[in-house]
């Protein structure tokens, strides 16, 4: 039935009768959109969680995020708490 409704209402209602040159842009989208979404909650939440005197620092490669002091640039603790000397260039 889905292949007869794909040859003659010209769409599919679902992807398993799409040839692979279809399929697998579509289904690559779809995961893109759905993690784009998981993304955007997961960089709210961390901007909600993130102490006075921390910044955000963003790996290069795998975009992972981790709260960061913004005096000596070490995970764990905010500026208050740092024991450190040196300031943010």
């Amino acid at each position: 039935m889905e292949s007869l409704n794909a040859r003659l209402r010209k769409r599919l209602a679902t992807i398993c009768t799409a040839n692979p040159y279809h399929a697998i842009p579509l289904y690559h989208k779809l995961v893109e959109w759905e993690n784009e979404n998981i993304i955007q909650k997961q960089d709210a939440h961390l901007a909600k969680t993130t102490l006075r005197g921390q910044y955000l620092q963003r790996d290069s490669v795998f975009q992972w995020s981790w709260h960061v002091c913004s005096n000596c640039h070490s995970p764990g603790h905010g500026a208050s708490e740092c024991g450190s000397a040196r300031t943010q260039k």
